[in-house]
């Protein structure tokens, strides 16, 4: 079974195209610290699905000096990765990700995931997704990593 940890970038943004399922689809259940599943729903009235299971780090020391270079939020993301010794940590800050790295954790954004669920079929096109979470999530993608990521796919 993969253990999948996610902060809230990727959740927010498939929330708000009607996407979500495509977590459960990939990976079946994730974890997510509590800190993470309040950004979600912050504003926002949305019922958990069930196999999103909320589950916060003991390694409190570690999440406080985690906070030392990202948000509250990555940093649980983060800690609870290491603790749960993940195999994947959902993450798309560019600061999240490097403290990621730099603690030997494998991670991958929302758009790695949108590819790898291009690859494995779950979706038939990614450009109406991409072109959708410009639009009405505000996703910010350059447009040369946009053409990167079509060309990845053969679209």
């Amino acid at each position: 079974m993969t253990v999948v940890v996610s902060d809230a970038s990727p959740v927010i943004n498939l929330v708000s195209i009607d996407r979500l399922i495509l977590l459960r689809d990939m990976f079946g259940t994730i974890l997510v610290p509590a800190t993470v599943w309040s950004e979600v729903v912050a504003g926002e009235p949305l019922t958990r699905p069930l196999w999103i299971e909320l589950r916060s780090p003991t390694n409190l020391l570690l999440v406080e000096a985690l906070q030392l270079d990202v948000d509250p939020g990555e940093a649980e993301a983060i800690a609870l990765a290491k603790e749960v010794a993940a195999d994947l940590v959902l993450i798309d800050e560019k600061k999240g990700r490097a403290v990621a790295k730099r603690l030997g954790l494998r991670y991958l954004g929302l758009l790695g995931v949108l590819v790898e669920a291009k690859q494995r079929g779950l979706i038939d096109a990614l450009k109406p997704i991409l072109d959708l979470l410009i639009q009405k999530a505000g996703f910010r993608v350059s447009q040369t990593l946009y053409g990167q990521v079509l060309a990845s796919v053969g679209e």
